[in-house]
């Protein structure tokens, strides 16, 4: 038989002897190849036997090369790469081609991974037909139609440009010129093309970036203030002579204890460094510039300069304001500073006279946020989906809008694209990839999607398919009791499906026994599950309902005369946040009573807690902003009142600012110095008027006075260990997971005395909790000096959902931290002399950041 996609070509022949010959004619349809089978039967056995017929799809593949105009280049040079398409006979191809220009040295830390294309498209098909019968293997009487069928056979940036569109056209041809950086480095160029009838090719060139004398400097990747380096610069001579020339150092942001140049002798195709102490006197950017000077040509020499950041050697605290001043009565409060607080503090005020200054801080946290969960990438795209959207119908300045959409929009496709990435093939989501399907999240994911479709973003069509059904089936099976892979949350049930309904009635399914099933068990929902309720009470038609359990809702309201909330439910439940519940209430009577005075309440409280710009989290600023967003919009652009607003300190004026017609609040910053500050609020206006400003005082406490700490049953702790030379080396660098176990650990002493560079740094995190939590996150922060040698992989078998390494940490996220005591590792090199201080691990529940742990700050010397 003739096989692969089909079987095709059978042919039957009796056998003389034990050898027959075939002649097979090779055909358009065996590219790239056909499978020939052999199958012998002879009374009760049966033999099998095929072989792979390969046929070259040479008129498929292109032939890509890439040539530069110079054969070799300086950094910082002007160089041209030309691309040229051809098929196989040589002729010009009119052909889709991307090229990118990337360093060397990240192959050497990450292969390319990408399959030859040529493989990819016209690669080998594996045989797809089966041969099962029904002779048993081993015959011993009888007919065995049982037994089990025969084993079936199957067989599997550095970057300095990167232009995914290029086009060679008739003439098979394209040039792009690139500004090579000023790495001292090989740039691999790779292009890969096709055509339109899927002709394929692929080609990688090498050219080299260097020069006669180049200059080395490798600084940290970042100090911590009052860290001690040890900053060295290292002189290559190629010329063939021997060179005499001065090394230079100067430094900003970096106090050098012994300032000045260095005289060395370079020997031909020699090298020579110099050293220089220097301690980080300062927070912002240290800038280091590097010189090498021939005395014959100086200037035939090099210079470098880097720029590292100097962070706090603190832990960040936040002392929160909120200033309520009327046109009779001014607003004050007293700022007191602890004796630990280090100089830098910093007064941040926004007035709120709409809701856009809050508004407009939750922009930029939800699109700087660093991680990337499920949900932290949903709330990437939330400005785009959700915010900007609904303040451009409320009539907000054009220019105010377009400053924000185009950061918004700049990254959309990519946050949509990791977002159906971290997709659970039952179609839900977790938090992470290497997680399960959490019936929270997903309905989650697939409610604010929805208002993605709504904005006109594209989306897949399956995927979101799939997500439908899987949030339909957790609806229908869930009970009163919310029930995950580790805990039960009692009476948890019908807060989750009533967001799961939500979510379903947005993509227009409606399932009716289920919103009756939850119409009976309405009074276990917590207001903010209460207030989705009502919202897919009202999307199903059922208004009548939807404002009966309104009432209920209003009911519930915690007043004042100025301010309206909602409290949260239990803690570490997913509705456990009197943001989210207040924002979701405010949606609910928005929907159905916008005139109500709580709207203007709850509108007012959320902005009162919006003292750093934010919410609590990601999740909590969404769906404030949310709310926020959709109030303004119902006050059809309402300007702000006209009036003159005056933020004093310690009696001086610091800050005033008047309302216009248009104008947009302000924010402030101001720094502080000192330890008691006075901070008032003036209001004058030719109409009684209230107007806000929340705020608070960002300032680092010194990280080597503070002890460990720990809140609501948390605790962190770190330990280094050397380990021993002779076993990492015969491990290798490649995988040091062998050491990631307790018992292995116990074998080991912990750090005495000083590191040296090169060795490998096994670190501990040990993490205990006194009940379960859930959707953590460990920070342990890196000596400057140290880089992450090697993390453990991630597994389905780890207890933890994801970790990462930074430059400046390295992370750990829990979906589930268990009751107990648990270790977690990694291992680091130090690469640079010094003294350093590591910052405190911190340890923190992210949906509830009163629960929370830190660790405490370490001294790490490394010497030569």
């Amino acid at each position: 038989t003739e096989e692969g996609r089909h079987l095709t070509q059978p042919r039957v022949v009796q056998l003389q002897g034990t050898t027959a010959v075939f002649e097979v004619e090779v055909q358009e349809r065996h590219k790239p190849n056909a499978w020939l089978a052999a199958t012998v039967v002879n009374g009760l056995e049966l033999l099998t036997a095929e072989r792979s017929l390969n046929v070259l799809p040479e008129d498929k593949f292109l032939n890509i090369d890439v040539v530069t105009d110079v054969p070799q280049a300086k950094p910082g040079q002007t160089v041209t790469y030309t691309v040229t398409a051809r098929d196989w006979r040589g002729q010009p191809v009119d052909a889709d081609v991307s090229l990118g220009v990337v360093d060397e040295a990240i192959y050497a830390l990450e292969p390319d991974r990408t399959p030859d294309i040529r493989g990819f498209f016209y690669g080998p098909r594996w045989n797809q037909v089966e041969m099962a019968y029904s002779f048993a293997e081993d015959y011993s009487g009888g007919l065995d139609k049982f037994a089990p069928d025969p084993r079936v056979r199957a067989q599997f940036k550095d970057t300095a440009a990167w232009f995914p569109r290029l086009r060679t056209g008739p003439s098979g041809m394209t040039s792009v010129a690139v500004t090579l950086p000023d790495n001292l480095t090989t740039w691999v160029a790779t292009a890969r093309g096709a055509t339109v009838d899927t002709r394929v090719g692929a080609h990688s060139q090498r050219l080299l970036a260097t020069q006669d004398l180049l200059l080395r400097l490798e600084p940290p990747r970042f100090l911590v203030a009052g860290d001690e380096v040890e900053l060295v610069a290292i002189a290559h001579n190629y010329t063939g002579e021997e060179v005499e020339a001065e090394l230079d150092l100067q430094a900003h942001g970096v106090t050098l204890s012994r300032p000045g140049a260095r005289r060395v002798v370079l020997p031909p195709g020699g090298l020579a460094r110099a050293n220089w102490r220097g301690q980080a006197s300062e927070v912002g950017e240290a800038s280091l510039e590097a010189t090498l000077r021939p005395r014959k040509t100086p200037s035939a020499g090099d210079a470098v300069r880097r720029t590292l950041p100097v962070i706090p050697r603190g832990v960040e605290e936040f002392a929160p304001i909120v200033l309520q001043a009327s046109t009779e009565r001014p607003a004050s409060t007293t700022l007191q500073l602890p004796s630990d607080a280090l100089p830098g503090a910093l007064l941040q005020a926004q007035l709120q006279t709409t809701p856009l200054a809050a508004l407009d801080g939750s922009l930029d946290y939800l699109l700087r946020y660093p991680y990337g969960c499920a949900e932290q990438t949903l709330a990437r795209c939330a400005p785009a989906a959700v915010i900007l959207p609904r303040l451009q119908q409320a009539g907000v300045a054009e220019s105010w809008l377009t400053s924000r959409q185009k950061p918004a929009n700049q990254d959309l496709a990519g946050h949509i694209q990791r977002l159906f990435s971290l997709q659970q093939v039952d179609g839900g989501w977790g938090w992470w990839l290497q997680d399960i399907s959490r019936q929270e999240l997903s309905a989650y994911v697939l409610l604010y999607l929805a208002e993605a479709r709504d904005a006109g973003i594209s989306l897949p069509a399956r995927p979101l398919e799939l997500a439908v059904r899987r949030v339909e089936q957790d609806v229908a099976s869930t009970e009163e009791h919310a029930v995950n892979a580790t805990r039960v949350r009692r009476f948890g049930g019908p807060d989750l499906r009533a967001q799961g309904l939500l979510a379903l009635g947005r993509w227009q399914r409606f399932p009716a026994a289920e919103l009756e099933r939850l119409w009976q068990a309405r009074a276990k929902l917590s207001p903010q599950a209460r207030a989705q309720f009502i919202l897919a009470l009202h999307a199903a038609g059922q208004d009548a309902r939807a404002r009966a359990t309104l009432r209920e809702l209003q009911a519930a309201a915690q007043q004042t005369e100025t301010f309206a909330h909602w409290l949260g439910g239990e803690r570490s439940s997913w509705h456990d946040s009197s943001t989210e519940a207040t924002a979701w209430s405010l949606l609910a009577l928005l929907r159905l009573e916008p005139e109500s005075p709580l709207a203007n309440k709850a509108s007012r409280w959320l902005i009162s807690k919006n003292a750093r710009g934010y919410w609590e989290h990601t999740r909590a600023t969404t769906a404030a902003a949310w709310a926020l967003a959709e109030w303004w919009r119902t006050q059809a652009g309402r300007q702000g009142e006209r009036g003159v607003a005056t933020l004093t300190l310690n009696g001086r004026a610091m800050e005033t600012w008047e309302q216009q017609a248009d104008s947009l609040p302000p924010s402030w910053q101001i720094p502080l110095e000192g330890r008691s500050h006075v901070v008032q609020l003036n209001v004058a206006a030719p109409q009684p008027l209230t107007w806000d400003v929340t705020g608070g005082v960002v300032y680092q406490r010194e990280a080597r006075a503070l002890g460990a700490e720990g809140h609501h049953g948390l605790s962190v702790d770190r330990t280094y260990y050397r380990l021993p030379a002779d076993e990492a080396a015969r491990v290798g660098g490649a995988d040091l997971s062998s050491f990631f176990q307790e018992e292995r650990v116990h074998t080991l002493a912990p750090l005495r005395g000083d590191a040296r560079p090169g060795e490998r740094i096994l670190v501990r995190l040990k993490v205990k909790a006194e009940r379960s939590s859930r959707w953590l996150c460990l920070l342990d922060p890196l000596p400057a000096g140290c880089e992450v040698l090697d993390a453990p992989k991630e597994q389905w078998s780890y207890w933890w959902s994801h970790q990462e390494a930074r430059d400046q940490e390295m992370a750990f996220f829990f979906s589930e931290l268990p009751a107990g005591e648990r270790s977690l590792y990694y291992v680091m090199r130090p690469t640079a002399a010094g003294r350093y201080v590591a910052l405190p691990s911190r340890l923190w529940v992210m949906y509830d950041p009163e629960a929370r742990a830190r660790g405490t700050s370490s001294l790490f010397s490394i010497t030569e």
